[in-house]
C-alpha cells in the first residue's frame, strides 16, 4: 500500500483526477450509493489510506453512507483513540448540509501523518464533501417529491 499522500506531483494529479471524475457524477441523477462508494474508494486510493468512510450526522445520530478499507485496531494495552494522539493517524472533516445535518468524511491511516499532509487532506475533503452534499440534497428532494406524489 502506498504511503499517505506524499506531496508529489502524482498525488496532486490523482486528487485532481478524482475530483474531475466525481464532478460530472455529482450532477447526474444516478444512484447516490454508487456515487458515495466511488468517492470513498477513490479517496482511499488517492491518499493511501487504510479506511475511508462517509457518514451522515443527523440529530446526533451517525449513519454510514459508504465505507472502503479496513480499520486496524490498537493493541489491547492502548486506550487512546487515534484522534487523541499527538501525531494523528486519521483525518475527520464535517460539512454542514443544513441545520442539524452534517456529512462526515473520515480518513484513517496505518501510520501517523504530517500536519502538512493533514491540511491538504482537509482541503481535498472539503471539495469532496461539497460534491457529496449536492448529491445528498438532490436525493432528499427526490424522496420528498415522491412522498408528495404518493399522498
Amino acid at each position: 500500500m502506498p504511503h499517505p499522500l506524499h506531496l508529489t506531483d502524482q498525488a496532486w494529479k490523482d486528487a485532481e483526477t478524482l475530483v474531475q471524475r466525481l464532478e460530472p457524477a455529482a450532477r447526474e441523477l444516478g444512484s447516490t450509493d454508487s456515487f458515495y462508494e466511488d468517492l470513498v474508494c477513490g479517496l482511499r486510493f488517492t491518499c493511501g489510506a487504510t479506511l475511508t468512510s462517509l457518514s451522515l450526522l443527523e440529530n446526533g445520530h451517525e449513519t454510514v453512507l459508504a465505507r472502503n478499507g479496513i480499520r486496524l485496531h490498537a493493541s489491547a494495552d492502548s486506550n487512546l483513540e487515534p484522534e487523541s494522539e499527538p501525531q494523528r493517524a486519521a483525518v475527520t472533516v464535517e460539512f454542514p448540509v443544513h441545520s442539524q445535518v452534517n456529512l462526515r468524511l473520515k480518513i484513517r491511516f496505518d501510520q501517523p501523518i504530517s500536519l502538512v499532509t493533514e491540511a491538504h487532506l482537509v482541503d481535498l475533503s472539503d471539495v469532496l464533501l461539497t460534491l457529496a452534499a449536492g448529491v445528498y440534497l438532490r436525493q432528499q428532494f427526490a424522496d420528498l417529491r415522491s412522498q408528495v406524489e404518493t399522498q
